[in-house]
């Protein structure tokens, strides 16, 4: 497995930007074609059908931008074994392009996921108090990530999710 972290790869991105849409910004994506697709056959009935062809082509792109948003971003399949390209939309998202690719930072990073706050809760620990104790080399790292994908592929899961990387940073 490759374990070298690229976060500005095209899956990278591609988190990103479905995490910035989100569950409700496809909400609104959706309800703005419909609204706009209405719209435009009302136009067309009412006043000439030239205006209301104007506004098909914006209720169709965000009708794409929806589809595309719940059909691929919102899930991210993983395409490959590297770990890049099993890494979760989650872990992705969060991670920045030039931050620095350490243990400390990449707790940071992920310590206000859901999955981060369950190990703290149950461990009795604060974020803060487990920050203070991670590692800031950043050779550090790739032996977290390779016990994260190691206990992915113990669970045969293709998806290294926020959880697993928790759990190797606190290996």
């Amino acid at each position: 497995m490759n374990d070298q972290l690229q976060l500005t790869s095209v899956r990278a991105q591609e988190a990103r930007f479905g995490a910035a849409i989100g569950r409700s910004g496809f909400w609104l994506l959706l309800g703005t074609s419909v609204v706009l697709g209405v719209l435009a056959v009302a136009l067309g009935v009412v006043i000439n059908w030239h205006i209301g062809f104007l506004m098909l082509p914006t209720a169709i792109i965000c009708l794409l931008v929806a589809i595309w948003w719940k059909r691929r971003l919102s899930v991210l399949p993983p395409a490959g074994s590297s770990l890049n390209e099993r890494l979760g939309v989650d872990v992705l998202a969060r991670l920045k392009p030039g931050m620095s690719l350490q243990p400390q930072a990449v707790w940071g990073a992920l310590s206000d996921h859901w999955q981060a706050r369950f190990f703290t809760n149950h461990l009795l620990l604060s974020s803060d108090l487990i920050a203070s104790h991670l590692p800031t080399d950043e050779a550090a790292l790739a032996p977290a990530l390779a016990a994260a994908a190691q206990m992915a592929d113990g669970q045969s899961s293709q998806i290294i999710d926020i959880g697993y990387v928790v759990a190797g940073l606190l290996q």
